[in-house]
């Protein structure tokens, strides 16, 4: 597959190269992706909003100077947007969630120095917040960011730190209260990273809608397909 410059290895005699972010994706497929805004949109519609979304977190990824590691599921990477082919392309372990990013973090951490988890469904992620993110790491174990409806859209660390994997299920109104305890009960100091909103319903489709009118949200592949979709005049 192919990789880019920015994705990263292990250099000559296994030294760390560098921090990575986690992007966490599944394929563009219709009918499979974003089916909580199918009603308002068409299955079509629901798998291009996907793929807009990826390709705007992977280039303000790049935009943060990071090597990036796309972990995708849900079909053939060949399926994935051409803008993110680039990347360093991984398959998504089986099992649940919390696995699924555990293991994530034991791959990409034998190779570099630190490393945060996103997934692609958050068009108002910015640069600043993945920089700000690995600035917290220096002074603290683990690194977490909230989203708004009580889960956590990033988490990160500079060593591996399976114990933040023990919550019993995901998707939850507190996944981000169990994951924090957690983190306490082992004697991980945990930072917060700034609240940011993922896009799952016709609500926050809303939100993300006003927020790109406001010019608040910059995403130019979400802005143009909602602008082509007439969702935003």
């Amino acid at each position: 597959m192919a990789r880019c410059a920015a994705a990263a290895a292990v250099g000559k005699g296994g030294a760390m190269r560098g921090e990575a972010v986690i992007l966490f994706t599944r394929v563009p497929v219709p009918g499979m992706v974003k089916t909580r805004l199918m009603g308002a949109l068409t299955g079509v519609q629901c798998a291009a909003l996907h793929a807009a979304f990826l390709c705007d977190v992977y280039e303000k990824c790049l935009a943060a100077k990071k090597n990036v590691r796309l972990y995708y599921t849900g079909g053939s990477p060949a399926l994935l947007p051409e803008p993110v082919r680039g990347a360093a392309l991984f398959k998504q372990a089986d099992g649940g969630l919390g696995d699924k990013m555990r293991l994530a973090f034991e791959e990409t951490l034998h190779e570099h120095s630190a490393a945060v988890l996103i997934g692609s469904d958050l068009p108002a992620l910015t640069a600043d917040i993945l920089t700000d993110s690995f600035r917290l790491l220096e002074k603290k174990d683990a690194v977490i960011g909230p989203a708004a409806d009580g889960g956590y859209y990033l988490i990160g660390m500079k060593k591996y730190l399976p114990r933040l994997f023990s919550v019993e299920t995901y998707g939850g109104a507190d996944v981000l209260a169990a994951t924090e305890a957690a983190a306490k009960e082992a004697g991980i100091t945990l930072a917060r990273a700034a609240e940011c909103r993922d896009v799952d319903t016709p609500e926050d489709l809303e939100i993300l809608a006003q927020g790109v009118i406001s010019g608040k949200i910059l995403a130019p592949r979400t802005e143009a397909f909602m602008r082509e979709t007439g969702i935003i005049a």
